[in-house]
């Protein structure tokens, strides 16, 4: 074979080896391309269910929250009643006569200035309860929307603490004088009352009659700032829900 005929077949095979590297080399990179394709689209579609969820806890909280502002309009409704029952009640131990006062009117003002001493002041939110405990929390893309999420609860949590420290023995008080009932059903015997109206008389009722209208206007109080609190919060999460 002359030395020409051999670099023309060494060339050749050279060439050979090239074009299968180039054409191996072609097809690993489509390879890679598409898993980094494949990749994109996962992540896509996961920050797009992602983002979805993220959409639906936000709607669910606004309706926690008109939920609080509609179950705070029965205390606020409450309130003016409480107040005068406790009035009432205070001008007659002050000034009562057992034998002539109008136990009618008097037992049910007395039993209605303890209303909201006892139970939930708050409802429980299941939405946001859900967010903390499942960690979905983070899917809260704003910083400072989830700021002020957190920042509602947790003083909505200050606020049931706090009421309910903050709470007399004035419910436990009247109803262990005489039972109450919301609806005026019970029929008292004639010695059970008098025993209730002198109870009504004695010196430490006073102080309890104090301490409930420390704690109604306290409550009251912070049940306003609650209620702006929620407003503000439901405008801030509206606003976001129309960047979505």
């Amino acid at each position: 074979m002359t030395i020409l005929s051999r670099l023309r077949s060494r060339l050749s095979a050279q060439a050979s080896v090239g074009l299968y590297l180039g054409r191996a080399i072609a097809e690993i990179s489509l390879i890679v391309i598409g898993i980094l394709i494949a990749i994109q689209l996962d992540n896509y579609n996961e920050q797009r269910q992602e983002k979805e969820i993220e959409r639906r806890y936000i709607a669910n909280l606004i309706e926690d929250l008109r939920f609080d502002i509609e179950w705070l309009d029965a205390w606020f409704d409450r309130f003016p009643k409480k107040m005068a029952g406790l009035e009432m009640a205070r001008d007659y131990y002050h000034n009562g006569d057992p034998d002539t006062v109008d136990a009618e009117t008097l037992l049910p003002a007395i039993g209605i200035g303890g209303a909201g001493s006892r139970g939930g002041l708050l409802p429980h939110s299941a939405v946001f309860q859900e967010l903390v405990s499942s960690g979905s929390i983070r899917l809260i893309q704003n910083d400072e929307i989830k700021s002020l999420i957190l920042d509602y609860f947790a003083y909505k949590l200050f606020t049931e603490t706090y009421a309910t420290n903050l709470r007399s023995e004035y419910a436990s008080y009247i109803n262990g004088s005489l039972p109450y009932s919301p609806a005026e059903t019970l029929t008292h015997k004639d010695i059970d009352v008098s025993i209730a109206l002198r109870r009504y008389r004695e010196p430490g009722f006073l102080a309890l009659i104090n301490q409930e209208a420390t704690f109604a206007h306290t409550v009251n109080y912070t049940m306003e700032l609650t209620v702006t609190d929620a407003n503000a919060l439901i405008k801030a999460l509206q606003e976001y829900l129309e960047t979505f």
